[in-house]
């Protein structure tokens, strides 16, 4: 059994699996331009979705910014769906879900 942590979900749909069980975190790899603001908009769409961010990992040189990203809460489908906002995000160059690239 799972310890019994925050059942609300995403929307009413992601986060829990068939068990009341958190579905484990999702590792997004991001790479995009040097700039404060994209860094926010990809914290705001996990900001959307309510879900938690417990371990965030960000990289800059004077060109390009790389963030690693886990969020907990994603189930089936709505990690990718994530990934693929995150590289519709205006400077993000790439992404990757879990080391696969989109």
């Amino acid at each position: 059994a799972c310890p019994r942590a925050d059942r609300r979900g995403v929307g009413g749909v992601g986060g829990v699996g068939a068990r009341g069980c958190l579905s484990p975190a999702m590792r997004f790899d991001i790479m995009g331009e040097a700039s404060a603001a994209l860094l926010c908009r990809l914290v705001g769409l996990a900001a959307q979705h309510d879900l938690a961010a417990p371990a965030m990992e960000v990289r800059v040189t004077p060109e390009r910014m790389t963030v690693r990203l886990e969020l907990d809460g994603l189930a089936g489908p709505l990690g990718r769906i994530v990934a693929e906002k995150m590289l519709r995000c205006i400077g993000v160059e790439a992404v990757a879900l879990d080391g696969v690239p989109l």
